[in-house]
């Protein structure tokens, strides 16, 4: 986050020592930059900028009421027109799960500039906290169109997609579902390594038959968290639907070496064995889940 606007004293005119308490919160030296930043305020004690990067460094210390309270000096110096205080007053509110608050400040960041990169995104979970979940998707759609390359809008919308095929059935389940892999697709084109979405998409791929596609990506998530004893047995249904007995039988396997009370992945292990026997017809344990946490900042 940038200064972003008001009044009060320049960055020009700021004491050597706010710079170097800047450079230290950029290298993560946060009680270096406490004190450096504290020091400052001292020497410049109506400037907007001092406040506001000593407020991030009481927020990175874990000391965020009086992260807030600085938020706040800086935004009355600068006559309420810093951007830059809103947004950390939104960061810091949203921290500690104070939406309503949290929603307010963002609104203001962004009235002062619409296309402010990640306020949409962050004004999105806000939202979605509350329970406004269109808004919320509308917002993350504007995240996108500010910033494409954001992955985790992406996948926010995406949830977003999942959570309105939870309330419908038939074609418009299906449909919902379509969007939400979209938003997940275009989520790991921007980052490989995004777990949720991986595992999200190993599950709703497979809801919607695309079974190659869905292994392909629950083994993509496994490389990166081998030890989930809930995708194996998800990656064990996709190799079940695929007629792959044998490797459904080692993913249910090791989802029970890795959870001995995974009670679905037991109930599939018998089910291979009765099968061995008497030639069942398979039935898929109703228990495919989905993440649906948000994606953090």
């Amino acid at each position: 986050m940038s200064g972003g606007g008001g009044g009060g004293v320049g960055g020009g005119d700021l004491p050597q020592v706010f710079h170097d308490g800047k450079r230290l919160l950029s290298e993560e030296k946060y009680d270096e930059a406490l004190d450096a930043l504290q020091a400052a305020q001292l020497q410049a004690p109506a400037s907007h900028l001092v406040m506001i990067e000593l407020g991030k460094a009481y927020q990175a210390v874990g000391r965020p009421q009086e992260a807030i309270r600085q938020y706040m000096m800086g935004l009355s110096l600068s006559d309420g027109t810093s951007i830059d205080a809103h947004e950390c007053l939104g960061r810091a509110y949203e921290a500690q799960k104070e939406w309503s608050k949290a929603q307010e400040h963002y609104l203001h960041a962004l009235r002062l500039d619409p296309t402010r990169p990640d306020c949409n995104y962050h004004l999105g979970i806000v939202l979605h906290q509350l329970g406004e979940l269109m808004p919320a998707m509308d917002a993350y759609r504007r995240e996108i169109r500010t910033t494409p390359s954001h992955a985790y809008a992406y996948y926010n919308l995406g949830i977003g997609f999942y959570a309105q095929a939870e309330a419908v059935e038939g074609e418009k389940r299906e449909k919902l579902i379509d969007n939400a892999i979209k938003s997940w697709l275009e989520c790991i084109a921007r980052d490989k390594k995004h777990s949720f979405a991986l595992f999200n998409l190993g599950t709703a791929l497979h809801e919607r038959g695309r079974l190659e596609e869905a292994a392909e990506h629950i083994t993509a998530y496994l490389a990166l968290n081998s030890t989930d004893a809930e995708a194996f047995f998800n990656l064990g249904l996709v190799h079940l639907d695929r007629e792959e007995v044998a490797e459904a039988r080692t993913a249910f396997t090791r989802a029970v070496s890795l959870n001995s009370s995974h009670v679905p992945a037991l109930n599939s292990m018998g089910e291979l064995c009765r099968r061995e026997h008497d030639v069942r017809t398979h039935t898929r344990t109703p228990n495919h889940t989905l993440s649906l946490s948000l994606s953090p900042s």
